[in-house]
């Protein structure tokens, strides 16, 4: 009997060794089957090349820089690749579907964070490092979505004043204040505009409406996602149409290129700019000032608008731990760096530049561009409804566009 159960064990471990060996094989053939629920080995990643998709060039410069840093420290190679905006998480689904040359972590707009989730194309971000104590509130918003997080905030850009100092001696808060200095101003040879900005561009308008509209994350017994304070609106869009025959800009020929170059040729005095002039800012010979968007008035503030872009992990990714600790190198380790290679401000909080200070606290305060595919559709109305209203179109047809 001593002889029979002994056989019987040797038997089963026998059986239990083979079937460890076969699934071990059958595992280094068919990977991705098991990497998208986090069990994979190490070998995966020590061999694994981890891919980067992104839409945006001008994160080309930081991602070439960071991701050679992070070979160079993991010994794991990275390869990044520039990707059309069209159908871009189709794009990336398409990968996963044939399990080969899909990307472990891909950049996008926080304004496409439902569409992501619900298209199976986002991993929750659980590490404690992503708080308020590290970054701003409005990244961390831009990061969830329905209670969870699951983006990397990597940088953001929004809109604020800039003036030069050597004709602005008291402050403006609101844009009467910014009218009643040019009505006192006495001229210069070099001024040509006192105040300039894109006036097509939703990212320089936004701000002056952004109070009288409210985003939910869950709709109303009507159906919609968009509240808008109907009153505020109507004042807010008055002023849109004083301003625009008062400065007198034309829709047609103004670029934000020429409202930049305006303003480092000391020919405007006011402009409104994103993060991607600071640099130039920076190397300029103007003295300069930072200030938050112009309110509408003492009784209505202003509020900027703000895009957020995210670095998300691919489920499907066959080295998720590699994937995961590639997002945080970029997003936590390498955040000095955005704004030295790119024309975007870091999402993490560093704030030992006085710009850089001033700049984040008017993102904080701003209206990140909502990651809800009901309300995609409405940037398009209110760009539409600011471009009619600056060209004088009625004032009720206006407020019509952007109750819908």
């Amino acid at each position: 009997m001593k002889i029979k159960k002994l056989l019987i064990d040797v038997g089963i471990m026998a059986l239990a060794s083979g079937v460890l060996l076969l699934g071990t094989w059958y595992y280094k053939k068919h990977p991705g089957l098991f990497a998208h629920q986090g069990q994979e080995a190490a070998y995966a990643d020590s061999s694994h090349v981890l891919k980067v998709w992104y839409t945006n060039e001008r994160l080309t410069d930081f991602l070439t820089q960071a991701v050679g840093e992070y070979t160079e420290k993991s010994q794991i190679s990275v390869e990044i690749q520039c990707v059309d905006t069209g159908e871009y998480l189709e794009q990336i689904n398409q990968a996963n579907m044939k399990g080969e040359g899909q990307p472990d972590i891909f950049l996008m707009e926080s304004s496409i964070m439902e569409e992501a989730v619900l298209s199976g194309l986002a991993v929750e971000n659980t590490d404690d490092s992503y708080s308020k104590k590290n970054y701003y509130g409005t990244a961390l918003k831009a990061c969830g979505y329905q209670g969870k997080v699951y983006g990397y905030p990597l940088c953001f850009n929004t809109a604020f004043l800039v003036y030069n100092k050597d004709y602005v001696t008291a402050i403006p808060t609101t844009f009467e204040d910014i009218k009643l200095l040019a009505n006192q101003f006495q001229g210069d040879e070099k001024i040509q505009y006192m105040m300039e900005w894109d006036v097509k561009d939703l990212l320089y308008n936004y701000g002056i409406v952004g109070s009288s509209i409210t985003y939910m994350e869950e709709a109303d017994e009507n159906g919609k996602f968009v509240k808008v304070d109907e009153q505020v609106l109507k004042v807010s869009l008055k002023l849109y149409q004083e301003l625009s025959q008062y400065f007198s800009i034309n829709p047609d020929t103004i670029t934000y290129q020429k409202v930049c170059e305006d303003f480092l040729n000391q020919k405007a005095i006011f402009i409104i700019a994103g993060t991607d002039f600071l640099k130039d800012l920076k190397s300029s010979n103007v003295s300069y000032g930072i200030l938050a968007y112009p309110n509408v008035s003492n009784e209505i503030p202003s509020r900027s608008l703000s895009i957020t872009e995210l670095i998300m992990v691919n489920p499907y990714t066959k080295a998720e731990k590699s994937a995961t600790d590639l997002a945080k190198f970029l997003t936590y380790d390498k955040a000095q760096s955005v704004g030295q290679h790119s024309d975007y401000v870091s999402a993490r909080i560093l704030a030992k530049d006085e710009d850089i200070k001033k700049v984040g606290e008017i993102y904080s305060s701003s209206t990140n561009m909502p990651g809800l595919m009901a309300t995609s559709g409405y940037w398009l109305d209110l760009r539409l409804a600011l471009n009619q209203s600056w060209k004088g179109a009625d004032f009720e047809t206006v407020c019509e566009i952007l109750k819908k």
